[in-house]
């Protein structure tokens, strides 16, 4: 493949459907529902079980644009997903490179909400860890015209700081703590200066594709 290992491109193609997954899990946009955009900027730890793990990490998120650092099984991904330029970026800090990919038709990650057509309703008013909020349940259709059905809890700043969407191993369970409200810096939504961009190679495709087949739709 190159003088860079494979499993180096497998790691990043993992990081790709992370991105994939948190875009299918935490729909986020406007269109038919515009209370899927929070109101407000916000910063916080995130914990996501799937499929049988647990991932950790943060995200920091301003209006169409959100950066998440997760560690699974022992490996740093950061992701940027910009809905305002339709791409994402997959950062690989030792390397000092990074990945682009559409959000849209073609791209390995696909935004499957945007054009989607959802609604919500009240069901209860809770705390998740300090934050208040209302339990909602969400459900409609994504853009591909599958349904599509959650809870979410959402702060009075549409932050969704808990989302728990489908059964037994399709399960995906998602909670924000120490959540932060507050303007966050603009670089953290940009690729560093002096990061090279890369393509993804073909074998590496087909490693995510493999990765694909093994997680529940």
């Amino acid at each position: 493949m190159s003088r860079v290992p494979r499993c180096f491109f497998t790691s990043v193609a993992t990081g790709l459907l992370l991105a994939a997954s948190l875009a299918y899990a935490v729909p986020a946009g406007a269109g038919s529902a515009p209370w899927l955009r929070p109101k407000a900027d916000y910063m916080a730890r995130t914990v996501m079980e799937a499929d049988g793990e647990k991932i950790t990490g943060r995200v920091w998120a301003s209006g169409a644009k959100e950066r998440r650092e997760l560690v699974v099984s022992g490996r740093r991904h950061t992701v940027i997903v910009r809905k305002d330029r339709g791409v994402t970026w997959i950062l690989m800090p030792q390397q000092r490179m990074y990945l682009e990919q559409s959000l849209g038709d073609g791209g390995l990650v696909q935004d499957r909400f945007e054009g989607g057509e959802l609604a919500r309703e009240a069901q209860s008013r809770e705390a998740v860890h300090g934050a208040s909020a209302t339990r909602y349940r969400v459900h409609g259709t994504t853009s591909e015209g599958e349904a599509f059905e959650a809870l979410m809890w959402m702060t009075e700043q549409e932050i969704p700081v808990r989302v728990v969407t489908g059964e037994g191993r399709s399960r995906v369970h998602m909670e924000l703590r120490d959540l932060s409200v507050g303007a966050i810096d603009a670089r953290r939504f940009e690729v560093p200066r002096g990061f090279t961009r890369f393509e993804l190679p073909a074998a590496a495709k087909a490693d995510l594709e493999a990765l694909r087949e093994r997680k529940p739709r």
